[in-house]
């Protein structure tokens, strides 16, 4: 039998903080759900590895460091056996200084500490345990969000009922990956659970967990407050809530019917799975990829530089931006890119496996078509694709989107790895698994 522990931890910062995500500047009045870090820590006296995902929009490298170092130097378990997440909420804590918004570097001192201590603390509640595995579908709140449009351009979120839209320019992954936990007399204690839609369905001032926070407080009231659910955001750096066709309209809340419906669907799951008690394999790997940075060529940065010379210069974007401030916007960021990205960087790969179960933790904003490849190539029967993991590298596209353009594909100092990026990744992962089975 395992021994497990799960515990949770509140990281709502105070009023009046930054919350990155957009384009513009908002300052946080209000918190519409509390957000939190949480952990599970798996041991079978072998082999112990930690968890955490936190309610923010992403982490950076030196942060999940110190995370690692803090849960390392209290309970042993070594930095690479600790997977560190962001649920990528856009409704979040001041973590970093992105598109105008500020970090808070007090606050990040204060996250930081209560996150590795969410797993301390589920280190110290270890206590035998039992595990299953499952998979749902869920297809109906998940869109592709970029589209080729009948004039043979592409164009990223073109609007509901756009007449001029052609057809969807990926797909999507409708996977509910469902790890279930019980403790030894069968009681469910917690599960993790992994989705790939973007959380921006809530928007405004109010800090907010998105539709993650919704399906742990249904879980929590099926299965007991004390009851854990730790989100891991799948690949959907091309995937959100938004259907263009119209026959999902967007109301008010509709990150409750969203929450609603995957707590539905896990529920089904959930009671569904059997869980087992016999020896459980546990293992962890990470592998450090040199990438190549993207850089402006000669002739971007001079129509920039024209561009910019044309017009006044404009403060931070202080409300809700329209295009064209939007394309000033990015013009700007292309050339801050040429000024200040470095020729490469480091970006971690780490997979995880408990069992029969493989997670795959990916440093960014990364498209579905890598999460579905290696789920389709991984040598495990369960998969889970966490991103934002490890590591804040902006969005990984495929080749094709740099061709095709669009918002995720526009360089700037958030996103900027090369177009190899994700097939690197992608490989590293998959050679990481196959290790496991030598």
């Amino acid at each position: 039998m395992i021994n497990i522990g799960m515990w949770e931890n509140s990281i709502t910062p105070p009023l009046g903080c930054d919350i990155p995500g957009q384009l513009y500047i908002r300052k946080s009045s209000g918190i519409k759900d509390e957000l939190f870090a949480k952990s599970i820590v798996l041991d079978n006296g072998n082999c112990t590895l930690a968890i955490i995902a936190m309610d923010i929009l992403g982490i950076f490298e030196e942060d999940v460091k110190k995370i690692r170092e803090r849960v390392k130097f209290y309970t042993g378990i070594p930095e690479n056996h600790t997977m560190v997440s962001a649920t990528h909420t856009h409704t979040g804590a001041p973590i970093a200084n992105l598109y105008g918004s500020s970090r808070d570097e007090a606050y990040m001192d204060h996250m930081i500490r209560k996150a590795a201590d969410s797993a301390i603390i589920a280190f110290n509640n270890r206590k035998p345990s039992k595990i299953g595995y499952g998979s749902g579908y869920e297809d109906s709140i998940a869109f592709n969000r970029r589209f080729f449009m009948k004039d043979g351009s592409l164009k990223t979120n073109p609007g509901v009922r756009n007449p001029e839209i052609d057809k969807p320019a990926g797909p999507i992954d409708p996977e509910l990956s469902i790890l279930r936990v019980d403790d030894k007399h069968g009681n469910p204690k917690g599960v993790i659970l992994n989705y790939a839609c973007h959380l921006d369905v809530v928007g405004d001032t109010e800090y907010s967990a998105d539709y993650p926070g919704e399906i742990s407080k249904i879980l929590k009231r099926i299965f007991g407050q004390d009851f854990i659910c730790i989100f891991l955001t799948g690949a959907c750096g091309n995937i959100n809530h938004i259907d263009a066709a119209g026959k999902l309209a967007i109301k008010p809340e509709h990150y409750k019917m969203m929450g609603k419906i995957l707590a539905g669907e896990a529920i089904k799951v959930i009671e569904g799975i059997t869980v087992l008690d016999n020896q459980v394999p546990l293992n962890a790997k990470n592998s450090i990829l040199a990438i190549n940075l993207r850089k402006p060529e000669k002739d971007e940065i001079l129509s920039a530089m024209k561009l910019l010379e044309s017009e006044s210069e404009s403060e931070l974007l202080e409300s809700e931006p329209d295009s064209s401030s939007c394309e000033d916007f990015f013009v700007r960021e292309l050339i801050n890119a040429a000024e200040t990205n470095p020729e490469s960087k480091q970006a971690e790969v780490h997979v995880i496996r408990i069992g029969d179960l493989a997670i795959t933790g990916l440093p960014g904003e990364i498209f579905v078509e890598f999460g579905l490849d290696i789920k389709n190539r991984s040598p495990f029967k369960n998969n889970m694709i966490s991103t934002l993991t490890n590591g804040l590298n902006g969005y990984i596209a495929i080749r094709e989107a740099f061709e095709q353009g669009g918002y995720e594909t526009k360089l700037s100092t958030y996103t900027n790895l090369e177009p190899e990026a994700g097939y690197k990744m992608a490989d590293a992962a998959i050679n990481i698994m196959k290790g496991f089975y030598k």
